[in-house]
């Protein structure tokens, strides 16, 4: 519930974030905003059904990776775009 309130609060100021100081258009940086949001909404789906089908600790386990993999993917980043 925190984690919620958190991200709307995060989602209000980061468009204009994006379009100020990084010069995106409303529209892109709209979608990078909202992507947060969809993502965890079709996640909770997506790995509930998992988490009931093969157990808390194997999907507990996959999203741990995965949390991991993107974290370190963040190092590539070079640009909001790219």
């Amino acid at each position: 519930f925190l984690f919620l309130w958190t991200e709307m609060g995060i989602a209000t100021f980061i468009t204009l974030r994006f379009t100020t100081e990084l010069h995106l258009s409303l529209t892109e940086a709209a979608i990078i905003s909202g992507a947060s949001g969809i993502t965890g909404w079709i996640g909770q789906i997506v790995w509930g059904t998992v988490s009931d089908h093969f157990g808390r600790k194997f999907s507990l386990t996959i999203l741990t990776v995965g949390s991991s993999l993107s974290a370190l993917a963040c190092i590539f980043i070079n640009s909001a775009t790219t």
